[in-house]
């Protein structure tokens, strides 16, 4: 939660419905937590930090519907965690740090990084 308040840059307290909402998002991600843990042999879990590359592989971008433009370059927070379930991935949910990709390159010649 303080990470989110940090990220957003606030210092006034958080609206009830706000509260409400970040309240039962952390609820489901608990319940998925047991129940990847409620099967034998336990799915592995897997996190992201922040700053850690994007990999479409094993993660999901959220905002990225909204930034059609734009290439993921790192993580700006997990949304979710991603799992191994007998041999395949489950993608963790993330928000980016984008890059402007104009020319449809992935170098870093013109790459405009997001805030």
């Amino acid at each position: 939660m303080s990470e989110i308040v940090a990220m957003l840059g606030w210092n006034r307290a958080w609206s009830e419905p706000l509260l409400q909402a970040f309240f039962g998002a952390s609820k489901c991600v608990w319940l998925v937590h047991l129940l990847a843990n409620s099967v034998h042999p336990s799915l592995p879990i897997f996190r992201v930090d922040k700053g850690v590359r994007f990999d479409s592989i094993y993660m999901e971008d959220m905002g990225g519907d909204r930034a059609r433009k734009l290439v993921p370059a790192v993580v700006r927070i997990m949304v979710a965690p991603g799992f191994y379930v007998y041999g395949n991935v489950v993608k963790c949910k993330v928000l980016c740090r984008y890059y402007n990709n104009n020319n449809n390159t992935r170098n870093n010649q013109g790459l405009t990084p997001s805030p």
